[in-house]
C-alpha cells in the first residue's frame, strides 16, 4: 500500500509537519519547537488502514519520542495498533495545551522585518517635528520600523545618491520642496506626502500619495457660513492659468453654502492693485484659495492691508495668515496629520499597491481666529466658535 500526504503549514501557529509515505510507512517530522518529538514513524500493519507508531528522535538528534509518546499514545498500550485518527488527535491535544504560550511567544519571532523609512521634511519648524511626531508614534505602534531623516536647506538639496545608500522601504515626504526633490529622485519606492496645500502635487506621481493640507470646497463653504451666518457676497482673487477649475468648483460649492461668489481674474501681480480696489463694490468676504500670483509673500502685504482698509475680513490659509492681519483660517491638527499618513504608510508596508491607497484630506479640522482683526471690522463670533478655536490671536 502506497501512502502519499502532502506537507503542510499552518501559518497562524507557525507549525510545519512533513510526511512523506513509502510503502508500508509513514514518517513524519514536526517542527514545531514546542513537542518533544520531532519525528514519527507510522507503519501500516492492517488492511484497514490502522497504524502501529513508532516515535524515535528526529534525525538531526533532537529530543526523545519517549517523552512526548506519552502524550499521544498513553504507556502500556504501545505494542497495540491505533488509526491514524487517534495518533493525530492524541497530538493535537498536547498542541492545543500549550497554544496559549506558543502564541505569546511567537509574536516576535512571526513579526515582519524591520522596514526602512526615511523622513525628508522642507523644514524643521514645528508644525513638521508635531507631523513626524505623530507619523512615528503611529507606525511604530504597529511595525518595526528603522528611521532615517533629512531635512532640506534653503537652496541646498541632498545628495540624490543619499537615498540610493539608505534603500528605503518607504519615504515619508514634508512639505512641497521635499516633495518635489522625492517624486524626481524616484519612481519606484513609495512616497507618503503631506504639508502640501495642492491635492495635484500628491496625484502627480505613481508612486505617490499622502494627506493634503487642502480642505474640500464644500468643507470650507460650510465653515465659512458658521463664521457668517447671514453675509452673502464674497470674492476670490485667481489667476485663471492655475485656478480655472478650481473656481468652476468653489461656485458649485458657495451657491449650495448659499452665497453669491464673485471671481476675480489676476493673471499677474501688476493686475492686484486693481483687484483689490474692486473689494470696495460691495464685497463683504474676501475668500483665499492657494495661487502663486495672488496669495503669496510676495502680495501677503499688499492683500492684508487692502482687506484692512476696506473692512473686509480675509478668510487666510493658515495660522500665520491670521497672525498678519486675517480673521481666520482653517488650520491642522499637525501630529494627528502624521498619525493619518502613517496609517496610509502601514498600509503600504504591508503590501497594498501605492495606486490602490487613495490621497486623502486632512481628517481633523481645527482653526485659527484673529479677534482683533474682528474688533477692527465690527465682527461678531458665536462664542462656541471662540472657544472652541485652536488658537486665538489678541
Amino acid at each position: 500500500m502506497l501512502l502519499s500526504i502532502q506537507s503542510k503549514l499552518h501559518r497562524a501557529l507557525g507549525i510545519c509537519t512533513n510526511c512523506r509515505g513509502e510503502r508500508q510507512t509513514l514518517s513524519c517530522i514536526f517542527t514545531d519547537g514546542l513537542t518533544c518529538s520531532r519525528f514519527m514513524e507510522f507503519n501500516v500493519l492492517t488492511p484497514n488502514n490502522a497504524l502501529h507508531c513508532d516515535f524515535a528522535p528526529s534525525p538531526a538528534g533532537e529530543g526523545r519520542g519517549d517523552d512526548c509518546m506519552d502524550a499521544v499514545v498513553p504507556q502500556g498500550r504501545r505494542d497495540k495498533t491505533y488509526s491514524l485518527e487517534t495518533i493525530f488527535n492524541g497530538f493535537l491535544k498536547r498542541l492545543f495545551a500549550t497554544f496559549i504560550l506558543f502564541w505569546l511567544w511567537s509574536t516576535p519571532l512571526l513579526a515582519a522585518k524591520t522596514a526602512t523609512i526615511l523622513v525628508i521634511a522642507s523644514s524643521s519648524d514645528t508644525p513638521y517635528q508635531e507631523a513626524i511626531r505623530g507619523f512615528k508614534a503611529q507606525i511604530s505602534a504597529q511595525t518595526q520600523i528603522k528611521f532615517t531623516e533629512l531635512t532640506l536647506t534653503q537652496g541646498e538639496s541632498p545628495d540624490a545618491k543619499e537615498i540610493e545608500r539608505i534603500k528605503p522601504d518607504l519615504i515619508y515626504a514634508l512639505g512641497g520642496e521635499a516633495t518635489n526633490w522625492t517624486s524626481l529622485q524616484t519612481s519606484r519606492i513609495p512616497i507618503v506626502s503631506t504639508m502640501v496645500l495642492k491635492d495635484e502635487v500628491i496625484k502627480k506621481s505613481a508612486n505617490m500619495t499622502g494627506v493634503s493640507l487642502s480642505y474640500p470646497l464644500t468643507t470650507q463653504f460650510q465653515w465659512l457660513r458658521k463664521f457668517f451666518p447671514l453675509q452673502k457676497a464674497v470674492a476670490i482673487l485667481y489667476n485663471p492659468d492655475e485656478n480655472a477649475a478650481t473656481i468652476q468648483a468653489a461656485k458649485a460649492a458657495s451657491q449650495q453654502a448659499g452665497f453669491n461668489l464673485t471671481a476675480i481674474e489676476v493673471k499677474s501681480p501688476k493686475e492686484l492693485p486693481y483687484a483689490l480696489d474692486q473689494l470696495a463694490n460691495n464685497i463683504e468676504i474676501l475668500f483665499a484659495i492657494p495661487d502663486e500670483t495672488v496669495m503669496s509673500v510676495n502680495t501677503a502685504k499688499e492683500v492684508l492691508l487692502a482687506t484692512f482698509s476696506n473692512k473686509v475680513p480675509l478668510i487666510g490659509l493658515s495660522d500665520n495668515w491670521v497672525k498678519s492681519g486675517a480673521f481666520y483660517a482653517l488650520s491642522w491638527d499637525y501630529e494627528d496629520l502624521g498619525k493619518q499618513c502613517a496609517d496610509l504608510a502601514q498600509k503600504i508596508l504591508a503590501g497594498a499597491p501605492v495606486g490602490s491607497v487613495h490621497p486623502e484630506h486632512a481628517r481633523k479640522i481645527t482653526y485659527t481666529i484673529n479677534t482683533k482683526i474682528a474688533e477692527h471690522m465690527n465682527l461678531d463670533i458665536p462664542e462656541q466658535l471662540l472657544n472652541n478655536a485652536k488658537l486665538v490671536f489678541n
